[in-house]
């Protein structure tokens, strides 16, 4: 789009995210660095590539305000590649005019201070969510599925095939990301376009467009980071299965206290390098349902440090709550005299959610509950009359029955008979 377009208003093919820009009259100029770095865009030297941007910007008319769009950062070859141009944008950016505002969907990865740290510099980071971006995926729906019944007239597709119910459905499939619209685009788009739709609608797998996603996947956390990396690879491991199966998504802070991590390396640290497929406020979640499946299912990732058991880590997650109560709960906990009302005392995020699905994580388990038995006996012992307390400051007290009757059908399907006996005393 030329300038004068911009100015002018000839924007209305474009999402609502940079129409909002465009239409405080900044002119956009959308720089695109798809190509590996081998070509000319991107050169391996870094003396070379400083020297060509450099003079690239040295020789430009600025416009008064000036919005810069950064699009497929993941696709610019390895992340040793992507640094050295992060590395050239560095040191561009003081070229520009202190009064311009590069607008930009934050790169989370470990050099995006490359932009925080510039003051002048304004993140506008897009809402999946937003109402505008489904309306731009409905919009896109109704455009490729115009495409399909155009392709395929023989077949006599009603003219508003597939139909308003049919579009909106698929809008809340795609959960605000445009990618999983493309693939499932792309999957109907085939021989019989009615029986691929069926297959998607009824949630079955998507065959050539699960393959397609899978390998998205795989992009993804490849360039994610160093594999090799003991440290990380603990790390996404650790992180990631609280993540995934968290009855409740948590925020980075609850995380690392429930997994007991350093402030040296908190959580957030591996999670803003997962960028591409996590959500990171105001709480951790993934981007798309459909990621959580792919690690799930070892034949779809294909490695073992990406799988993940869920007995396994439900059985890890059951531990930390364990943990995080045994450290907190106790008579008292938070200090109430008879002239203090319940209802203005609260417990922090981790230990709220520890409290309410502990029992939630155990009953998940499947393998070596034996391991785990010994410690539920213990803290039942120690702390069941400072969880009801904890229960009622959370104003779930009415909860407490059904959630240790489910405790006690858990016992008896587990054949805990050592555990049993005692747990009908509850």
């Amino acid at each position: 789009m030329s300038p004068k377009e911009a100015t002018n208003g000839g924007h209305q093919d474009i999402g609502p995210s940079t129409r909002h820009l465009l239409s405080q009259d900044w002119i956009c100029h959308s720089c695109h660095y798809r190509e590996e770095p081998k070509h000319a865009d991107i050169a391996t030297s870094t003396s070379v590539s400083e020297a060509r941007h450099r003079s690239s910007f040295r020789n430009r008319t600025f416009y008064p305000k000036l919005v810069i769009v950064f699009d497929a950062l993941d696709e610019c070859g390895t992340a040793e590649e992507r640094d050295t141009s992060w590395r050239c944008w560095h040191m561009t950016l003081p070229i520009f005019p202190s009064h311009s505002h590069h607008h930009h969907e934050p790169c989370r990865e470990r050099y995006s201070n490359v932009f925080e740290s510039r003051q002048h510099i304004l993140t506008y980071e897009l809402d999946i969510t937003s109402t505008g971006n489904s309306d731009d995926i409905l919009s896109y729906f109704r455009h490729r599925m115009s495409l399909i019944r155009t392709k395929n007239k023989h077949l006599k597709l009603a003219a508003d095939w597939p139909g308003e119910r049919v579009f909106h459905h698929l809008v809340e499939r795609a959960s605000g990301l445009f990618v999983w619209a493309s693939t499932a685009s792309q999957f109907i788009n085939g021989h019989d376009p009615r029986k691929r739709l069926d297959v998607i609608l009824n949630g079955g797998g998507l065959s050539g467009a699960e393959a397609a996603l899978d390998a998205l996947y795989k992009t993804a956390l490849k360039s994610a980071g160093n594999w090799n990396d003991e440290d990380f690879v603990a790390d996404f491991r650790n992180i990631m299965g609280v993540i995934l199966l968290a009855r409740e998504p948590l925020s980075s802070t609850a995380i690392d206290a429930l997994l007991n991590l350093s402030e040296d390396r908190p959580s957030i640290h591996t999670i803003s390098i997962l960028g591409c497929v996590l959500q990171q406020s105001p709480t951790v979640r993934v981007l798309h349902p459909s990621f959580p499946d792919f690690l799930m299912m070892q034949d779809r990732c294909a490695r073992d440090i990406w799988f993940f058991d869920r007995s396994t880590y439900h059985h890890h997650l059951a531990l930390r709550c364990l943990d995080r109560m045994d450290a907190v709960l106790k008579q008292n906990m938070c200090n109430m005299t008879l002239t203090v009302d319940i209802t203005t005392e609260s417990l922090p995020e981790d230990v709220s959610y520890s409290c309410t699905f502990w029992i939630y994580h155990i009953c998940a388990i499947e393998d070596y509950i034996m391991s785990i038995v010994e410690r539920l006996r213990l803290f039942l012992f120690r702390h069941l009359l400072h969880w009801f307390e904890a229960m009622s400051i959370l104003r779930r007290s009415g909860d407490t029955i059904s959630y240790l009757n489910r405790l006690l059908d858990w016992t008896s399907v587990s054949h805990c008979p050592a555990f049993t006996p005692w747990c009908r005393l509850l």
